[in-house]
């Protein structure tokens, strides 16, 4: 039997987590306004002794900060004096965990009632959340439409989308999945600006829509056509697409042109398209 060779992994250099630290700290290009952030970023990076998680969850902390007293308190916070191994993350992830609100500190001790390596699904943890009174209510003043992130109306039988819909400004998951009825979107669909997952499959849609090629935050997109031919995919569109599925196309001879355009992409899925050939 063979031995097992041990690697040991070095920590990070110090150049690079200052890198990493900057770019979780400030948005892209503002750390040069804030010299005196940097030096004393400088010296919470070393104390990370080259831990890339410690680096970014203490980059993510500071995040558009930009008091030195709230950065001044992360250096010389007493949790670095306390006894530890070396490299030993538990302490920055202390630190992180005593600035978060008291709500968000609630929900992450419900997660301790999981066993470790448990696997679990994000909705239900949200439902038990809720159930268990953990999450924020919504502000006295606020709709709904501020706040809405999901909307499922699957199976559901509209013969098309209300005009309302297009208020939901903060609208993250749309699922019409099997709405049979919907053969055309709003042609003010594109405005949902924060609409990063859209499920249209088994819809009635005859064509892709020109709305939905506009959606420039949409990651994951599953979709349904009747056409033989999808509309031609022009640079500027889905820029942050990273997975899309041609379901049950059943028409559909060949894929949309422009599919160089699509740089983030990262899953393509085509399935039960009997005619394609190229």
């Amino acid at each position: 039997m063979n031995s097992i060779c041990l690697y040991e992994l070095k920590g990070v250099p110090h150049e690079d987590c200052l890198t990493l630290f900057i770019k979780w700290a400030f948005n892209d290009g503002d750390e040069r306004h804030y010299p005196n952030l940097i030096r004393i970023g400088e010296e919470i990076v070393k104390k990370c002794k080259g831990v890339p998680l410690a680096v970014r969850t203490l980059g993510s902390l500071l995040f558009q900060k930009t008091d030195e007293s709230d950065w001044i308190f992360i250096r010389e916070s007493e949790i670095w004096r306390l006894e530890q191994d070396e490299n030993d993350i538990l302490p920055v992830l202390k630190l992180s965990y005593n600035h978060l609100p008291s709500h968000l500190q609630r929900c992450l001790a419900f997660l301790s009632l999981y066993q470790k390596d448990e696997i679990y699904l994000n909705d239900k943890i949200i439902r038990l959340w809720m159930a268990n009174g953990l999450l924020e209510h919504p502000k006295q003043n606020q709709e709904w439409e501020d706040y809405l992130r999901a909307l499922e109306l699957s199976y559901s039988p509209l013969n098309g989308l209300p005009n309302s819909i297009c208020t939901l400004k903060q609208l993250r998951d749309l699922d019409l999945h099997r709405c049979r009825g919907i053969r055309e979107l709003l042609r003010s669909f594109y405005k949902f600006h924060s609409l990063q997952s859209l499920n249209l499959v088994g819809s009635g849609l005859e064509q892709l829509p020109n709305s939905v090629l506009r959606l420039i935050e949409l990651r994951h997109l599953v979709i349904t056509v009747d056409a033989n031919h999808l509309k031609e995919i022009r640079a500027g569109y889905w820029t942050s697409l990273q997975y899309l599925k041609l379901h049950y196309c059943l028409e559909l001879e060949c894929l949309p042109e422009g599919m160089q355009y699509l740089k983030s992409l990262r899953t393509l899925v085509v399935s039960n398209c009997i005619r394609l050939v190229s």
